[in-house]
């Protein structure tokens, strides 16, 4: 009988003690949980912030360290999760760990007193912002597609980090110096809103010494050229306008003047014929120069309006694919989208020799894409083309204007050609997904 109950003291203290270790476990699964160190909780995504922070505080402890730095000193905070707003209600849910996990977002941050650049991982994806240091205190909220510079996929193996961008695996210096591209352009803003001295920018931050006054310099030059490239455009349009205006508007005010000056009058019928000619020329000038309709309508009825004459003046098949609801966009984005458009019809217009032309518009989850295809001659990219023919001016162009949205949207443009299929111009937005209607 005492030996008998000996064991049963010990068999309740046996299970008073698995009580013990079992809620000690499930304490533990929940902080590995929020500290974002358990595998099954995002260790993946808590990894790849972790190379990334790793690269970024050897660049700002290098870059501080400098002494011209002077009131331009960086700080970055250790990375740390939160969960989405789904999650919240399992948190205290060991059975629904992984769940959870999978919904936790990982997050550091790069700041001056100016401007930040935030990191964040979930899944299977990593997003630069840059925004001003103020948004720091509304940070979620903040963190939206206009100020994402950078987006990149990544999966792990054995504990390796590879990274794709836009589809492609991108090695880790191409990586690095994507990183360190945001980095100078963070500094170079956060310079210039305290007014930074040039000496202030002047230190090795890069692969084999380079410099970040050089890197700095470039950036002015290509600021320049692009400037450069801007006014060139304007004088182009200018010369555009001057030479439409003299060769068909001002032919037919002459002949109205020579008309109500001689003996031999014009009827009223051909007076307003050529007023009416006069009338739908300046219209496709003021078109060309400002489409007045984009910022009320959007651009399915601008670029329906640009398809249509076109067709009034070529031999084309011309149609229009958009969906009923297209998202508005900047009316800067919108506006390059259209110039973008239009010089792939100036293209058709003039080189293509095509019979049909087909521009869409369509949005799938955060991707919005614009095509431009036709069934011309095409061109061959392994001929190089001269400027201002098919594939050379025009190409430069349509870059420079997607190098604009790019501020505002990550993009892509891609242009496909040859001399048995025709062209076919994409354009790729990365933008906002639509929110799904409420039941």
């Amino acid at each position: 009988m005492v030996m008998a109950a000996s064991t049963g003291k010990k068999g309740s203290e046996a299970v008073n003690s698995l009580k013990q270790l079992t809620k000690a476990a499930e304490s533990l699964a929940r902080f590995l949980c929020d500290s974002g160190a358990g595998k099954s909780c995002g260790d993946d995504a808590a990894l790849a912030l972790s190379v990334v922070h790793q690269f970024f505080e050897e660049l700002i402890q290098e870059f501080n360290s400098h002494p011209a730095v002077g009131d331009l000193q960086i700080s970055i905070t250790k990375p740390k999760s939160s969960l989405s707003p789904a999650c919240e209600s399992s948190a205290n849910a060991s059975k629904k760990v992984s769940k959870k996990a999978s919904r936790t977002v990982f997050r550091f941050w790069i700041y001056s007193s100016a401007w930040a650049l935030t990191v964040r991982t979930s899944r299977d994806y990593l997003d630069v912002f840059l925004q001003p240091s103020s948004s720091l205190l509304q940070l979620e909220e903040q963190e939206q597609a206009s100020a994402l510079k950078l987006k990149l996929a990544f999966k792990i193996e054995s504990s390796q980090v590879t990274w794709y961008m836009d589809g492609h695996a991108v090695n880790e210096s191409e990586v690095n110096t994507l990183l360190r591209s945001l980095f100078k352009d963070m500094l170079v803003r956060s310079g210039a809103d305290l007014s930074l001295p040039a000496d202030a920018l002047r230190l090795p931050i890069g692969d084999g010494g380079e410099s970040l006054s050089r890197s700095v310099r470039a950036l002015v030059d290509e600021k320049f050229t692009l400037s450069q490239k801007v006014v060139s455009q304007q004088e182009e349009i200018q010369g555009r306008v001057a030479r439409e205006l003299h060769d068909a508007v001002i032919s037919d005010i002459m002949i109205l003047k020579r008309s109500l000056k001689g003996d031999k009058r014009l009827s009223d019928e051909q007076v307003i014929e050529i007023l009416d000619r006069i009338t739908d020329q300046i219209y496709d000038i003021c078109e060309d120069l400002t489409p007045r309709d984009l910022q009320d309508w959007g651009l399915p009825t601008v670029v329906s309006s640009l398809i249509e004459r076109m067709a009034q003046r070529m031999p084309l098949q011309c149609s229009l694919v958009c969906p009923e609801e297209l998202p508005r966009l900047p009316e800067e984005v919108e506006l390059n989208i259209y110039r973008i458009i239009q010089e792939s019809l100036n293209n058709i217009e003039k080189y293509a020799a095509a019979k049909n032309v087909t521009v869409s518009l369509s949005v799938a989850g955060e991707t919005m894409r614009i095509s431009i295809e036709d069934d011309g001659q095409g061109f061959s990219a392994a001929s190089p083309t001269p400027a201002g023919t098919r594939g050379g001016r025009g190409s430069h162009i349509m870059r420079e204007r997607s190098a604009l949205i790019r501020l505002y949207y990550p993009n892509r443009l891609m242009v496909h050609s040859n001399q048995l299929t025709g062209t076919k111009v994409i354009l790729e937005l990365q933008i906002e997904p639509r929110e799904a209607p409420s039941s």
